[in-house]
C-alpha cells in the first residue's frame, strides 16, 4: 500500500514538472508569432506548424519507440480527433490573436479550467472534492489577478471569444485523445493527432489560397522569420503538444489545464527577455496563486465518481 502510495505520488510530481515544461513553451510561442502574423495569414501559419511539426513527431516517434509502435497505433482516432480537436482548435486560437493580442490570447487561455471542468463534471459524471474546488477557485483566481488591467480595459473583444470557442475545443480534444488512444503513448498521440490537424488545415489552406483568402497569404521568410517559426513550431508546439498529452494523461485534464492559468505570467516573463517588456508583479502574484490552486487541487489527486442510478 505504501509502495503503491509512494508510485502515485511520484507519477503526479512528474506529470506536474511536464506540465509546467509544457507550459513555458507554450507561451514562448505567443511572442514569436504575434511577429509572423505581420507579414503571414492565419491559414498559411497554422497548415506550415502543423505539416512540419507532424513530420519532426513521427520521426522521433519512429527513432525512439520503433515501426511496431506506429503501425500499432490508433490512427483512425487519432486522426479524426487531431482534425477536429487540435486542428481547428489551434487555428481559432492563431485566429483569436490576429485580431488581439498574445495576451489576451493568453488570459483566455487560461481560462481551460472552467472547460476542463465542464467536461470532467458533466461528460465523465465525477464530483470534485472541497480541496479540488478550492484549488480550482484559487487558479482561476489567480489567472484574473494576472490580467485585471487588461480585463477592466476591455482589450478582450471578438478575437477572445474566438479564443475561448478555441479553448473549449482545445480541451475537449485533449479529453477524447486521452480516452481513445489510451493504449498509446504521449508520443504517439501527438503525432498522429498533429498529422490530423495538418490534414485539416492543409484542405483549408488549399481551398481559401485557391479563392484568394487573405488568411492564406504566405508572407516574408527571412531569418527573422525562420527563427521565430521554429520557436513558435518546435519549441511553442512539438514539445510542449507533448508534454501536455503526457501530464495530462497523468493528472487528468482538468487538473493539468490549472497550469494554463499560469500562461499570461510566462508570456511577461517571455516578453521581459525578448522584448524588453516591464516587469509585473501583479502577475508574479497572480502566478504565485495559480501554483498554489495547483497544489491544493491534487489533495488527493484523485476524482470520486457518482454513482449510475
Amino acid at each position: 500500500m505504501a509502495f503503491a502510495a509512494a508510485s502515485q505520488n511520484s507519477e503526479a510530481l512528474k506529470g506536474n514538472i511536464l506540465c509546467f515544461a509544457a507550459m513555458a513553451f507554450f507561451a514562448v510561442g505567443f511572442p514569436a508569432v504575434e511577429f509572423l502574423l505581420d507579414s503571414w495569414g492565419v491559414l498559411a501559419l497554422i497548415t506550415a506548424r502543423m505539416t512540419l511539426g507532424g513530420l519532426i513527431l513521427i520521426i522521433v516517434w519512429r527513432l525512439i519507440e520503433g515501426a511496431k509502435a506506429v503501425t500499432s497505433a490508433h490512427w483512425r482516432s487519432g486522426i479524426f480527433v487531431g482534425a477536429l480537436g487540435f486542428g481547428i482548435g489551434a487555428t481559432l486560437l492563431l485566429l483569436g490573436q490576429a485580431m488581439s493580442d498574445p495576451v489576451t490570447t493568453a488570459i483566455v487561455a487560461a481560462m481551460s479550467p472552467i472547460a476542463g471542468a465542464i467536461y470532467e463534471f458533466f461528460l465523465d459524471r465525477r464530483t470534485a472534492s472541497l480541496r479540488l474546488i478550492i484549488g480550482v477557485i484559487l487558479s482561476i483566481s489567480g489567472g484574473l489577478i494576472a490580467v485585471g488591467p487588461a480585463l477592466l480595459t476591455g482589450e478582450a473583444g471578438l478575437g477572445a471569444l474566438v479564443c475561448l470557442a478555441a479553448v473549449f475545443v482545445y480541451v475537449c480534444g485533449t479529453r477524447a485523445s486521452n480516452q481513445r488512444m489510451s493504449g498509446d503513448s504521449a508520443l504517439a498521440r501527438a503525432s498522429v493527432t498533429t498529422l490530423g490537424a495538418a490534414l485539416i488545415c492543409l484542405i483549408a489552406f488549399t481551398i481559401a489560397y485557391a479563392l484568394g483568402v487573405a488568411t492564406a497569404q504566405i508572407g516574408n521568410y527571412g531569418s527573422a522569420e525562420i527563427i521565430n517559426f521554429l520557436i513558435w513550431t518546435i519549441l511553442a508546439f512539438v514539445i510542449s503538444q507533448t508534454l501536455w498529452l503526457w501530464s495530462s494523461g497523468a493528472l487528468g485534464v482538468l487538473v493539468a489545464s490549472l497550469q494554463l492559468n499560469a500562461v499570461p505570467f510566462y508570456v511577461m516573463i517571455a516578453g521581459v527577455i525578448a522584448l524588453g517588456a516591464d516587469w509585473s508583479w501583479i502577475q508574479a502574484l497572480g502566478a504565485t496563486v495559480v501554483g498554489l490552486g495547483v497544489i491544493i487541487a491534487q489533495i488527493p489527486l484523485r476524482f470520486r465518481r457518482r454513482p449510475v442510478h
